[in-house]
Parts: structure tokens; C-alpha cells; sequence
């Protein structure tokens, strides 16, 4: 879905035809309300602030950011990588820095598979241990 998915509406259509009409609003309006707190522009423009969310709220950034990777321009998609990339060396590759890329790279795979293998092999290039890192956590 697009990046603006919840403000057109469209969130709202695909989950009530998915699961129904009361849970597709109910999901809808959770899934919209959190976006809105987590200001995913502002963790783009300064991306260690997400260092400070909960669990669940860093999945839920990388998540929408791996969303925005697919449906962005290459400009965009340049910046969301340099966000997810700083935020993973932020942490010295490991921890919840390596769990956001990891969970970003698992849901681009789902919504783009062919920028999903084009961005592996840049990581090739980029950072050869961060691309292992990724692939065996896509073997798993």
C-alpha cells in the first residue's frame, strides 16, 4: 500500500474486505493512530530517535519504512536506506539497530521482492557482513 494509505482511506478498504467490517476498522484505526504517534518523517530526518521507541513500536517504523522503500522514487528510497543504515550502525551493527534492518529488509522482501534482491546485492557492495547478517536471517 502507499505511504499515505491511512489518510486516503485506502488501509481501511483493504483491511475490511480482508477480515470484515468491525475488525478491519478496529485494526485500522490502531495501525493508523500508532503512525501518527511515531511520526515516521521525523525518525527518517533524525533516525537514532527510533533507538528510543519500544519494540514494538521500532518494528512498526521499519515496517512503514520498507513500505515507503517500495512505493518511493530513488531519492526516497536513498533516504529511508541511509535512515535504516545509520540506525543499524548507531548500535554497532547488532541489537535493536540489526532487529530494524532485519524486520525492514523481511518486509520489503514481502512488498517488493525485486527491490528486495536488487537492495541485497547493493548490501554486497555496501557492507558485505550486514548482507550476511540478512541473508541468514532470510534462510531462517
Amino acid at each position: 500500500l502507499p505511504s499515505n494509505a491511512c489518510q486516503t482511506g485506502l488501509l481501511k478498504n483493504v483491511a475490511i474486505g480482508l477480515i470484515g467490517g468491525r475488525a478491519g476498522e478496529k485494526f485500522t484505526d490502531f495501525y493508523c493512530s500508532r503512525i501518527k504517534t511515531l511520526n515516521i518523517d521525523e525518525i527518517i530526518r533524525n533516525p537514532t530517535s527510533a533507538l528510543s521507541l519500544t519494540s514494538d513500536a521500532r518494528a512498526t517504523v521499519a515496517r512503514e519504512l520498507a513500505v515507503r522503500y517500495a512505493g518511493g522514487d530513488d531519492n526516497t528510497r536513498k533516504t529511508i536506506f541511509n535512515a535504516m543504515y545509520t540506525i543499524y550502525k548507531a548500535t554497532g551493527g547488532s541489537g535493536v539497530g540489526l532487529d530494524m534492518f532485519l524486520t525492514f529488509m523481511a518486509e520489503l522482501q514481502k512488498v517488493n521482492l525485486d527491490l528486495y534482491s536488487k537492495l541485497v546485492w547493493e548490501l554486497e557492495e555496501i557492507d558485505p557482513e550486514l548482507m550476511r547478517k540478512v541473508s541468514t536471517n532470510a534462510e531462517a
